[in-house]
């Protein structure tokens, strides 16, 4: 508290004032805002591949998901990087806005293949698959992996779309 105090430039009673229930109002507070950067983030890559095929609205969600990252690396740490709290009610907020991202690309998916049967084992596996993927691809392009976010989501969407033996190398 004395940190953020300090870098927020105002005493720590001034800070426990607007944040009576300390640091896990903060967190709680900061992880909203992320939450809502994101999505919105991912509503705006969303509404500009309306009426793209699906292969082509999985590259640009990827992309985006990748861009977020690149261009708000703490506040993807926020959402995607853990918690790094023993609080159990932190862990577990932070384990609903993901839950809530999934939803969000899982309605996305739905709409985009054109299935109205929402809660289907494959779906929610398939869409699963993606934010994980997602997620570590994003990890890792932030320490410089030699190849460019187009060139990681086009490699992992075509993995996607072909399956694992579209792309494995003959014996």
């Amino acid at each position: 508290m004395t940190a953020i105090a300090e870098e927020a430039e105002v005493s720590k009673a001034v800070l426990y004032d607007c944040f009576p229930g300390g640091k896990e109002e903060i967190y709680f507070s900061l992880l909203d805002k992320v939450e809502d950067e994101f999505l919105a983030h991912l509503d705006g890559a969303f509404a500009a591949q309306r009426g793209l095929r699906f292969e082509d609205a999985l590259r640009g969600g990827m992309v985006a998901f990748l861009e977020f990252a690149d261009v708000n690396p703490a506040a993807f740490g926020v959402i995607f990087g853990g918690s790094g709290s023993a609080d159990q009610a932190v862990v577990d907020r932070v384990q609903a806005v993901r839950e809530g991202i999934v939803g969000r690309m899982r309605d996305r998916a739905l709409e985009v293949l054109g299935i109205e049967a929402a809660g289907t084992p494959v779906v929610e596996l398939y869409v699963r698959a993606i934010v994980s993927v997602s997620e570590e691809m994003a990890r890792w392009s932030l320490r410089d992996p030699g190849l460019t976010r187009e060139e990681m989501v086009d490699l992992v969407v075509a993995w996607f779309m072909k399956g694992f033996d579209g792309l494995a190398a003959p014996a």
